[in-house]
């Protein structure tokens, strides 16, 4: 019996049908193989499974066979559109396996799992993998005077998510999506405040569970932006990602640049 379920749906807490939002018929995957205590999920899609960066931005992008379901969340929480975070959310937490396939062709895809974190040979991997946002806008508060605390709560009221902040005694420095521009404007006029704006940027985050506590990375991004005649405008870091704010116009020969850096077309 091969039972045939429709994604995207759910119910509401009034019982109503309801979608469940972009993304959701992998997330009804993922929980109806938890709930049956499956072996493995698999999600057919357009491609190939998920790539060393968007192919549509640096086409020499590689497969990656074998990914954390630690490194993919990232991924895909900084842009890479092949799987909803959701869905490998509730996949680790039962840790289930998921594979990524292209309905249309014969590729093993890529397999998202546990195992994969025990290799040995992750470790001879640094970066995994590069994926970006763009649209982004960068606001730079010259003011020392601002009660930060009432500022920044008014963009949190207002729904402005703020992506990469860096806070210094003189100097707010943080980056929006597009969309929130002039409500942030708003707020910054309402305190009188002197900023200043750049617009039309992305961010790029090269994603790496082989890089958390390896020194020099940022190092080689740095010198590799800056051979390519890249200025990086902001940067943000975690244990396993590195995250720089560069001009849109710059966005596909620092993803070149960055993907032959770290030997991700091997």
């Amino acid at each position: 019996v091969i039972p045939v379920v429709a994604g995207f749906q759910g119910v509401s807490q009034d019982g109503n049908i309801t979608t469940i939002g972009r993304g959701g018929s992998d997330t009804t995957a993922a929980i109806l193989g938890e709930a049956l205590k499956s072996d493995r999920i698999e999600i057919f899609t357009d491609v190939d499974g998920i790539m060393t960066a968007d192919p549509r931005v640096f086409g020499k992008a590689k497969v990656i066979k074998e990914i954390s379901y630690s490194e993919v969340f990232q991924m895909a929480d900084s842009g890479a559109k092949v799987i909803h975070p959701r869905a490998v959310e509730i996949a680790r937490r039962s840790h289930i396996p998921l594979i990524i396939k292209n309905t249309f062709s014969s590729s093993e895809g890529t397999n998202i799992s546990n195992n994969y974190e025990k290799k040995d040979t992750r470790n001879n991997r640094l970066i995994t993998g590069i994926a970006h946002r763009n649209n982004r806008v960068q606001f730079s508060i010259n003011s020392e005077n601002i009660n930060d605390e009432s500022f920044f709560t008014d963009l949190a009221n207002s729904s402005v998510s703020i992506d990469i902040i860096n806070i210094f005694p003189n100097q707010k420095v943080f980056t929006i999506d597009e969309s929130c521009k002039s409500t942030v404007l708003d707020i910054i006029n309402k305190y009188q405040l002197d900023y200043e704006v750049i617009e039309n940027c992305s961010k790029i985050t090269v994603i790496g569970e082989g890089m958390t506590g390896v020194p020099g990375v940022m190092a080689r991004i740095i010198s590799c932006l800056k051979k390519s005649n890249i200025s990086i405008l902001q940067t943000a870091d975690s244990l396993s990602t590195i995250a720089c704010l560069v001009k849109s116009n710059d966005l596909e020969s620092a993803i070149e640049a960055l993907h032959y850096e770290f030997s991700l077309e091997v």
